[in-house]
């Protein structure tokens, strides 16, 4: 992924940190991957809060720093459908850094720079990619299904 964070995105999460630091009752709602999904809740969903290394990608992963606030609305979403996905789903997102001893590294290395986009230096509110910034973007989406027969799909899609 090559891109930068919005001031708006950028406010957005350093005001829910802020509220959390105010107020620790709040952890137990931001832990909660259906929080967003009164009177359901699913199956254990994976942490995505610490590089881990995935057996099945056969890479390192960072946390994406996005998915705290992505798998909730993931999930409402299901439940708002009428669960087409099951009420098994288990849903996570994660940055892919690479194998062995370098994607390690990677890993840590995200991780942290997740902490500074909402420290002193992150865009303020009306701030963000300039025009030419955003134009010259790009991503590259790896998703990965598991169903409960151990199959697995793989699809990506970059732009």
């Amino acid at each position: 992924m090559r891109g930068t964070l919005s001031g708006g995105t950028a406010a957005s999460a350093k005001a829910t940190f802020d509220a959390v630091a105010k107020d620790l009752s709040l952890v137990a709602i931001l832990n909660n991957p259906f929080a967003l999904t009164p009177g359901f809740e699913g199956p254990k969903q994976p942490r995505g809060s610490k590089p881990a290394y995935e057996d099945d990608l056969h890479s390192w992963t960072a946390p994406f720093m996005m998915a705290l606030i992505n798998t909730r609305n993931v999930h409402r979403s299901n439940m708002l459908m009428g669960f087409p996905y099951g009420r098994d789903f288990v849903y996570d997102e994660m940055v892919l850094t690479g194998p062995g001893e370098k994607g390690e590294a990677n890993a840590k290395k995200v991780m942290a720079l997740n902490s500074e986009k909402t420290g002193p230096s992150a865009p303020k509110p009306g701030e963000g990619p300039s025009k030419e910034e955003r134009e010259n973007g790009r991503y590259d989406l790896l998703y990965l299904a598991v169903a409960s027969d151990g199959r697995m799909v793989r699809a990506g899609i970059k732009g």
